[in-house]
């Protein structure tokens, strides 16, 4: 996984994690689930240019959460209610660009 967005294979078990917490059986959705999953990428990549959702699982899970918010309509909410861990997570990416810049 590059600059250039998600893989496959990790879009693709993402799609399957994200249905399942929400508890979506159907297919209907699936393009516009990826859509969710590709916004909510780019939400945590503008931040962090090392992101790497296959080993970093807390992301990962916000990832997930911020695609619930928006699936429920309530995306105006997620930064307010994950507020301490979106700052977690900004801190580690701050700390990547400072030992990136040394």
């Amino acid at each position: 996984m590059g600059n250039n967005g998600i893989d496959e294979a990790l879009k693709t078990k993402l799609l399957k994690e994200v249905k399942g917490k929400l508890k979506i059986s159907w297919e209907e959705e699936d393009e516009f689930l990826n859509e969710l999953i590709e916004s909510s990428y780019y939400y945590f990549h503008r931040n962090s240019s090392n992101l790497d959702l296959n080993t970093d699982l807390f992301v990962r899970g916000l990832l997930k959460e911020r695609v619930r918010y928006e699936w429920n309509n309530a995306l105006d909410e997620f930064e307010t209610n994950f507020s301490k861990e979106i700052g977690a997570f900004l801190w580690e990416a701050g700390l990547e660009v400072d030992a990136d810049a040394k």
